[in-house]
């Protein structure tokens, strides 16, 4: 009879597990690291190979795509301000003077600047694309910060083709479209790999908020050659000056002749810029980006059934929160520590007992960490946390048996993970309400009150790769009927009822609790091979994995 109430309450409660990693989310509030990631250092080689393999597997192709166009408007401003190059200013401020000093009519002091670029295309072989991580080497006058990303590129054959870029002065519309069609960009075959380097500095504020600064980067920009061309003719504004009733028009021709010639020296001066900006301006561009997303918070609330909720009928959701924590180096293991919060928003606030959680990290001097290339450490405490909101709900109060028994669970069960390992196994603490019947009932106050401890094991099934929750036993020695529950001869009813739970040992024994915990198989399009699971004192059920070889 108790094995018929545990295989059905075990059904119900472990169906919850199931969204464990299927959902993201914010800073803990209730349950501190409730989920550790620890990638070893052959576990971060990985990024570095095989980045490209990453960024495709979710989706992204970078070795070829286009873009339907964009739309630029520049702020208004003088042309000398808007050119950086001292030559290159200098020759358009003289061009400028003379022509406000010989002809009337024209204004060039300020421009507002909008350009309308259409159907681009691009295309690159990318020899190589990788992630590197690094302890922090902090210099003496350096802000502190806990990990270095290196991103590194090297590219060949670059190719650019851009269908049409016109531009036009909204301050002087006179002069119309002045740009290209068919515009192709290509680098040259004998030309030096691109190549950029971008360090990536991640840490914490002094409020503990996270930041990323992006340092110089190195790239070799201006030693890339490149070739370009168009289609003929060029957009250009039609000129004509009238001369005593004689018209004289601008050879356009001759214009386009002129740009063709100085196309080297053009494409120099953009590749200067290109250098000037991405060692100027693009680090600081992306260091504000990112602190005006990491001061909003790297999160999402998502809503989850709550487990042991009646089957079939509406009941409202818990909130769940879990999100980046913690982002650092333990020993030579980049770390990524999640915190969670979960919530019944119909019954208020509801405090959650330390003494089911974890307020410690694992202990790694008695795991295999540095052994798998990656390690999920999940917290007893996000277990807890949920079958507590539930059991306060009343979903695990009551089971009635086909027999017309009533069997329940009061309180809430625990699972228990602290002080366990190394040969002791995980539990899972039950308190069971069972309803004696016959002669024996005499001897009882019922409904009496059982409690122990089952214990657990996790294995993974060969066949599908799942991690199951097994029952292996339940430990004897936790077995409990409290005083309260007997009328006569406590020492016989407790011991009645000890060999009663021994009587099921052989049938609690393999039955399956759970038939899978289900820890992400992929993070990140990166596939996982589960090759081990162990129990670390300090209260986490260590998951390693290796990344699968395809």
């Amino acid at each position: 009879m108790l094995l018929e109430l545990l295989k059905r309450f075990f059904f119900s409660f472990f169906l919850f597990i199931s969204c464990f990693f299927y959902i993201s989310g914010v800073r803990a509030e209730n349950i501190k690291h409730s989920v550790g990631l620890y990638i070893s250092q052959n576990g971060l080689g990985y990024f570095k190979d095989n980045l490209k393999d990453i960024v495709e597997n979710n989706g992204f192709s970078i070795d070829q795509f286009s873009y339907s166009g964009t739309q630029i408007n520049m702020e208004e401003q003088t042309l000398e301000d808007m050119v950086s190059d001292p030559e290159a200013k200098e020759t358009l401020l003289t061009i400028k003077n003379q022509l406000n000093r010989f002809f009337s009519g024209l204004d060039f002091d300020k421009h507002k600047f909008q350009a309308d670029v259409e159907g681009i295309e691009f295309s690159a072989n990318w020899e190589k694309l990788s992630l590197e991580f690094y302890k922090p080497q902090l210099t003496e006058e350096e802000d502190p910060y806990d990990v270095l990303v290196y991103a590194w590129i090297e590219t060949t054959d670059i190719k650019v083709s851009v269908d049409k870029v016109h531009a036009r002065d909204l301050n002087n519309s006179f002069l119309g479209d002045i740009g290209v069609d068919g515009l192709q960009i290509e680098q040259v075959d004998s030309s030096d790999k691109l190549r950029i380097g971008l360090p990536l500095k991640f840490g914490k504020d002094e409020t503990g908020k996270f930041k990323l600064v992006v340092s110089r980067p190195v790239s070799n920009i201006n030693d890339v050659k490149f070739d370009a061309d168009f289609t003929s003719p060029l957009v250009l504004p039609e000129i004509k000056i009238l001369i005593n009733g004689h018209e004289v028009s601008l050879n356009l021709d001759e214009i386009e002749k002129l740009v063709v010639e100085k196309e080297p020296m053009i494409l120099e001066k953009i590749q200067s810029s290109l250098q000037e900006f991405l060692e100027e301006k693009m680090p600081q561009m992306i260091t504000d980006k990112a602190e005006a997303v990491l001061d909003d918070g790297l999160f999402e609330v998502t809503q989850m059934n709550p487990p042991g909720a009646p089957e079939g009928k509406f009941v409202p959701k818990f909130l769940w929160k879990l999100g980046l924590e913690e982002l650092n180096f333990v020993g030579d293991n980049l770390h990524v520590g999640l915190g969670a919060n979960v919530t019944d928003p119909s019954s208020g606030v509801i405090p959650f007992p330390a003494k089911y959680t974890s307020l410690e990290y694992p202990s790694l001097d008695a795991a295999s960490v540095e052994d798998y290339d990656i390690t999920v450490a999940l917290n007893q405490g996000l277990i807890n946390r949920m079958v507590q909101l539930s059991a306060l709900r009343g979903y695990f109060e009551k089971m009635d048996l086909d027999n017309g028994e009533s069997i329940g669970i009061a309180g809430m069960p625990v699972v228990n993970f602290k002080g366990k390992g190394e040969g002791k196994p995980a539990t899972l603490s039950l308190e069971i309400i069972y309803k004696v019947t016959g002669w024996q009932k005499a001897f009882v106050k019922n409904p009496i009150h059982i409690n122990f401890d089952m214990n657990l094991e996790f294995p993974i099934d060969p066949k599908t790769g799942r991690i199951k929750m097994i029952a292996s036993g339940i430990d004897l020695d936790s077995v409990f009927l409290d005083s309260k529950y007997i009328r006569f001869f406590k020492s016989k009813v407790r011991s009645s009822v000890r060999d009663q739970i021994k009587e099921m040992q052989s049938d609690i024994n393999g039955m399956e609790v759970a038939d899978e915990i289900p820890v992400p198989s992929d993070l990140g399009g990166i596939l996982l091979e589960k090759k081990q699971v162990e129990i670390n004192e300090k209260g986490y059920l260590m998951i390693y994995n290796n990344y699968l070889e395809l």
